[in-house]
Formats: structure tokens, C-alpha cells, sequence
């Protein structure tokens, strides 16, 4: 199941997206609700969420300085609620690693469309810390060329393959490696680490050879 935690002042808002919105067709439950970000820093540290949405503007603090208190000590997707449609929120919330922005009043299809891309990242997400621990358990060693990744029974087959796709796909375009990962929903780190580890070429070499 995956976690919810909604932070937002407006309570008519705040009971509605928790009471209509078919969490459990996403497999999500929304496990608190705080009326405030300072609130919802304690509710957020507590129990460890793997999906926060959560308001811009709030008393006291913000829903982006709560963001940036919190970012480094849980590792969930953010989802920004926001009646102000303005550039400056969105470059900050962007550089606070939130991939989702909604505005006020909320569009239904919409915010389905936003939590299905959302709980997928989450998904993939617990999908590489598995894999990433049962390497550790394994202590398997780096990979040896290309067969580590054309090998279907490689357990980072998903990553790989969905990453070696997009290469195809897109290599004429303007393809970096942060563009991939974030196609993704990991870390530009990882996926270095993945394709060095595992294929025994960069990204640059990959995408140069296609």
C-alpha cells in the first residue's frame, strides 16, 4: 500500500481530495492530514509517506520551505496544490525535485492522470531499492559487457531496458542523461552507476554508439 499524507489549510479542499478521490484504485491510503506545513513536517517525518500533496501557500510557512526541510529525510514524490499560477513557485518547486504541479480549482482527470504517474514512480522507485538490496546481499560484482543487460533474467533488466529504449527512440533529440533518468522517476546518479556497472559503457558512449 502506498502512503498519502495531504497538507492544505483549506479544510473543505483538504476533507474533499481525502474523502472523493479513489485512492485505492491507485493501491494509496491516506495515512494524515495537517492543516499547516509545520503540521505537516511532523506528519510527514512521523510516518514516512511515500506521496505528499500539499498546498503553496499556508500560515506560517510555505509548502515549498516545508519541502526543503523535509526533502532530504523521506523519500517520497511531492505533489504541489497551488491557486497562484505563477513562474517563480514553479522554478522553485522544479528545483526542489516536485515533478507535479496542479492549480486550484483541481481538475478531476487531471490530478487521476497526476497520481497515476506519481504512484508509478513511487512503484518503480521500491522496484530499484528491492533490486539494489538483493545486490548488496549477493555482493554481485560489476558486469562484464553487454550481455548483463540483453540477459532477460538480469533483476535490472526493467531499468536497463526501459533506459536502452529511450535511447533508440529519442537519440536524434536533445538526450541527456538527467532527461532519461527523470523519464524514469530516478536519480541521475543511479542510472550513471547502472549503465557503468552493468553494461560496461557511459551513457554518452550508449547513446554515441546509436
Amino acid at each position: 500500500m502506498i502512503k498519502v499524507v495531504i497538507v492544505e489549510d483549506e479544510k473543505m479542499l483538504r476533507q474533499g481530495l481525502r474523502l472523493t478521490t479513489p485512492w485505492s484504485e491507485f493501491d494509496c491510503e491516506v495515512v494524515g492530514e495537517a492543516s499547516n506545513a509545520i503540521e505537516g513536517e511532523e506528519c510527514i517525518l512521523k510516518l514516512q509517506p511515500d506521496i505528499v500533496i500539499t498546498d503553496i501557500h499556508m500560515p506560517q510557512i510555505s509548502g515549498l520551505e516545508m519541502i526543503e526541510r523535509v526533502k532530504d529525510k523521506v523519500n517520497c514524490q511531492f505533489i504541489i496544490i497551488s491557486g497562484y499560477d505563477e513562474f517563480e513557485y514553479a522554478k522553485r518547486a522544479v528545483h526542489l525535485g516536485v515533478k507535479e504541479y496542479l492549480l486550484k480549482p483541481i481538475d478531476d482527470n487531471e490530478l487521476m492522470e497526476t497520481l497515476s504517474r506519481v504512484v508509478k514512480a513511487v512503484q518503480e522507485q521500491r522496484e530499484y531499492e528491492r533490486v539494489m538490496s538483493i545486490l548488496e546481499q549477493w555482493n554481485a560484482p560489476p558486469g562484464n559487457g553487454c550481455s548483463i543487460w540483453i540477459n532477460k533474467k538480469d533483476v535490472l533488466d526493467t531499468y536497463l531496458e526501459k533506459a536502452i529504449a529511450i535511447i533508440r527512440e529519442q537519440c536524434m533529440n536533445d538526450l541527456s542523461l538527467k532527461s532519461v533518468a527523470d523519464q524514469l522517476y530516478i536519480s541521475e546518479s543511479y542510472l550513471a552507476k547502472l549503465f557503468k556497472n552493468k553494461t560496461n559503457y557511459t551513457f554518452l558512449e550508449l547513446l554515441t554508439l546509436y
